[in-house]
């Protein structure tokens, strides 16, 4: 069994989350009231008249319509609505890899897949992104040679999480080509889609 790695910044923040006054390692921003996010007293009413049971365990169809209709050809049934990004990464390597898989890990990252790979006994490669003059780039070069023939997954966060990266076409096109080349999955946590400065945004 192997060495169980804690997730080292969730045990920082659980520590000192809600005893600063000044959190700078939030990746959010400050919460917002209810009474903002419900400003007139219909939708307040709807609200309160909600009855509170066990949900569907997939998500409900309406819910799951609504983001199928996000992807070109995807239908309710392929969609699973979990709690957050964490659970549907956690899932997905529960349910699709076994101890000794590998998996190429984008860095700089939330670290999550990363540890919980090593914690399930996959062999996790690193390949990163590099600042120039300003700006991310995929080092593609690192990519390929972090993904092998045994390499079953290729995990990306996009935009990513720290630098706010954006993938260009010619990157996703290299994270593609990988992934064909070995017959590997691509997981990309988009938890920040709807974020993205259009302007940041290139070809």
């Amino acid at each position: 069994m192997p060495k169980f790695h804690p997730f080292e910044i969730e045990r920082l923040m659980a520590r000192w989350e809600h005893e600063v006054d000044y959190n700078l390692t939030e990746s959010g921003v400050h919460p917002v009231p209810l009474r903002e996010l419900l400003p007139d007293s219909c939708a307040l009413q709807e609200l309160l008249a909600m009855e509170l049971g066990y949900p569907q365990t997939n998500g409900s169809l309406p819910l799951r319509r609504n983001i199928a209709a996000l992807h070109p050809d995807a239908s309710p049934d392929n969609i699973l609505v979990t709690v957050g990004a964490i659970e549907a990464n956690g899932i997905t390597l529960e349910a699709m890899f076994e101890p000794g898989d590998e998996i190429a890990f984008m860095l700089p990252n939330y670290m999550q897949i990363s540890g919980m790979a090593k914690n399930l006994g996959m062999k996790v490669n690193n390949f990163h992104l590099r600042e120039e003059a300003g700006s991310w780039r995929l080092d593609e070069d690192e990519l390929r040679s972090a993904v092998t023939p045994n390499t079953k997954l290729i995990a990306v966060t996009n935009p990513n999480n720290p630098t706010g990266h954006i993938l260009r076409d010619k990157e996703i096109a290299a994270l593609i080509n990988e992934a064909e080349r070995v017959g590997a999955w691509i997981l990309t946590d988009e938890v920040y889609s709807g974020t993205e400065r259009l302007t940041d945004i290139q070809t």
